[in-house]
Order: structure tokens, then sequence, then C-alpha cells
């Protein structure tokens, strides 16, 4: 009766509150792609418990028991033999998912008793003095692979203003949005050849947090005057993108002179 009240209350609570002063447990949240690897962990602030366990609780649907851990060694229940590890290290333990599936999305929590069955648990049933305690669980969401959109901007009206100086470079700008995850590399063309000078990227793409994760990466290519106001002559930013499974290539594209661009996904 104890453990399914605590339970009970628990699982029809925010995450960020913490239900236990005994148990944390981190973090709250992971977003990642399908095929990564994952970690959650738990620690005893108060107490050294034996009894360690972990569960998974899908959305709309009631706990699963997950692996039990009674002096370091760990017990798996069927459906979560391969794939899943557990650890424990003194008075932190550990539960690892090796390769995420969209199957894997679930609020995963942690729990610690002095002594019990692993029956006790799975049945939300108290058959010993032992109460158990619960971390306040982390919320795994699993995310598909975005593609980049790729655009390339012209060079600012004031760069431009004198067609006359021919020594003058002008920038164009590359710019890659809404992708996921940032396995990313940026290339440039010109006419259908890999241009390397005058080139700068940016190190690494920036992580976007809203509306939803995704990242950003730009670009900028620096060319002379005369290759931008030859017309027709085509700039080209082409943008590879590792999908977890498979590499594709995405291009942004403007011609000189009058500016007129195209974006492709």
């Amino acid at each position: 009766v104890y453990i399914y009240r605590l339970l009970l209350t628990l699982l029809t609570r925010p995450l960020s509150v913490s239900e236990s002063v005994l148990i944390t447990q981190w973090p709250h949240y992971i977003s990642n792609p399908s095929n990564g690897l994952v970690k959650m962990h738990c620690y005893q602030n108060d107490t050294d418990y034996q009894y360690l366990y972990w569960y998974k609780q899908p959305r709309g649907k009631s706990f699963q028991l997950i692996v039990a851990t009674v002096a370091g060694i760990s017990q798996f229940e069927e459906g979560f033999k391969s794939g899943f590890q557990a650890e424990k290290n003194d008075k932190q333990w550990s539960l690892t998912i090796t390769s995420i599936q969209e199957k894997d999305e679930a609020v995963y929590l942690c729990a610690a008793r002095l002594h019990g069955t692993v029956a006790d648990l799975r049945s939300m049933t108290k058959t010993s003095d032992s109460m158990a305690y619960f971390g306040a669980g982390t919320k795994l969401t699993v995310l598909d692979p975005i593609k980049p959109n790729v655009t390339v901007l012209a060079p600012s009206v004031n760069e431009c203003k004198n067609k006359k100086d021919k020594k003058r470079k002008k920038t164009l700008v590359c710019v890659a949005t809404e992708f996921y995850p940032d396995h990313v590399k940026v290339f440039w063309q010109i006419d259908g050849k890999n241009i390397t000078d005058g080139v700068a990227t940016d190190e690494a793409a920036e992580r976007i947090e809203t509306p939803s994760v995704s990242y950003r990466i730009t670009s900028r290519l620096r060319v002379s005057a005369k290759d931008w106001f030859t017309k027709g002559k085509n700039f080209s930013c082409i943008v590879s993108f590792y999908n977890g499974t498979g590499t594709t290539k995405h291009f942004g594209e403007i011609s000189g002179i009058e500016g007129k661009f195209r974006s492709t996904k």
C-alpha cells in the first residue's frame, strides 16, 4: 500500500519537483536523436541501501521494472536484457541505454530500499517493512533527424554600391538552419568548382533551444567585385548532413549581379 501510494503521487507530479530528500536523480530531461547513447544517474544522499531499481513509464501507461541491482549484481527484466546497462559505484547507480529508439521515450525512475524482493516492487505490493524511496525522474525524448534549410544571402547594399571599384571584396553569407543533429560540413562552389580561398565557417553549429532543439551554422565567402558583378556567375553553398544512418547534401545558390537566389532543402 505504501509503495502504491508513493508511486501514484510521484507519477502524477511534475518532474521538476523533488519527491525525496534521500534520492537525487539527474538529468531531469534528455533530448537525443535515435541511435544515440544516453545515461542517467541516481545518488543516495543519506543512506546506503543495497536494493536499487530502475523503472520505465511510457506516456499514458503503467510503469515497468527494468532492472534490480542487489549488492552490485544486476538482474534485468524480460524486454530489457538487450540495449540496457546498469552500474553501481558506491552510493551512485546509473542506467545506460546504448542505442535509443522511439519506443524508448518515457519517464525513467530510480528507487532504493533497505531490503526486500524484486517481486515487491514489480507488483506494487508491500510484503516487507522496507519503504522504497524514488528519484524525481528523467524524461527521455527521442528526436528524429531534421535536414537543414540552406539559404545564400547577397552582399549588403552598402558593400556593393560602387560597381566601378573592381578591387573591393563582396561577402556572401550561407545560413543553414533548423537541422538536427549537428553533424554538418559546409562547402562553397563557384560555377560548380570547389572554392576554399576566402571561406570562413563557424567552428561549431549553434544550438537553438526553442521552440524545439535544433542547430544553426553560418559560412561566409569573400569574392572579388568582378566575380560578383559577372552576370550569370553561380555561387553555391553545399551543406553535407549526416542523419545518423547516411549523408545527404543540401544546397543554397545565388547568381551574381542581380542577386537572384533560390534555396533548396
